[in-house]
């Protein structure tokens, strides 16, 4: 990153030194970005002249939050009124991870009491701090309304896995026709990308009643009509 420092207003009638030094916040010097200590020289000929510092930052494969130093400037000279003496500069982290179902359907029965909806997160870094991951009810079948609990379950990864969100199901001794409810992935973390392709998944909720159709005789034989009435 390059930092720049101007005269606003003014003239040098000599030279004018300035001084900029950097200073870490959550951002580590060395680790995130490399010290700088710079005197920035303004004289009669380039009074409007920019001066700028090259500070470099450091890469590294670690999932971070936005990370921060500061550049101050000072000088010695009373004659030198500095405006605007601390200066922040943000570190946006460019490493990223993938979050998805791993399934995108899932079939349960009533009487399994739950349906287990499981997400995986991949990268090529390892987690440095934990990532959370909201699995959701988008919407539903039109039919029995009552046949789940329609709740968010937030999964919470401290490293790369698998993480499985719960929804219970209610049991009823009625036949019903197959249910269903949508599910979608999603989260804040500005690091994390939800595939599109694998964002949604649907549950498959079957009847586990059985309906048994017969037929009742009340008779074993019956008189051929004859036509004679």
């Amino acid at each position: 990153v390059y930092v720049c420092v101007s005269v606003i207003y003014g003239s040098c009638e000599r030279d004018v030194v300035v001084a900029l030094t950097t200073e870490q916040d959550s951002a580590m010097e060395d680790m995130d970005f490399c010290s700088q200590q710079a005197n920035l020289t303004f004289t009669l000929g380039n009074v409007g002249v920019p001066q700028c510092v090259h500070i470099q930052t450091k890469n590294d494969t670690s999932l971070e939050d936005t990370e921060r130093f500061f550049v101050r400037l000072s000088s010695s000279d009373s004659s030198v009124v500095i405006k605007n003496e601390l200066a922040s500069i943000e570190i946006d982290d460019d490493d990223s991870v993938m979050a998805y179902f791993t399934e995108d359907q899932i079939i349960v029965y009533e009487n399994q009491t739950v349906a287990a909806v499981c997400v995986n997160l991949t990268a090529s870094c390892p987690l440095e701090r934990n990532v959370t991951l909201s699995v959701q009810k988008s919407c539903k079948s039109d039919i029995n309304f009552l046949s789940y609990d329609a709740v968010i379950e937030e999964l919470t990864f401290s490293e790369l896995g698998t993480l499985c969100a719960k929804f219970e199901l209610t049991d009823n001794d009625f036949v019903n026709e197959k249910k269903f409810f949508i599910l979608s992935l999603s989260t804040c973390d500005p690091y994390v990308i939800v595939k599109p392709a694998m964002s949604k998944a649907q549950v498959v909720v079957k009847d586990d009643e059985v309906a048994v159709i017969g037929l009742s005789v009340t008779s074993s034989y019956v008189v051929e009509d004859d036509g004679l009435g």
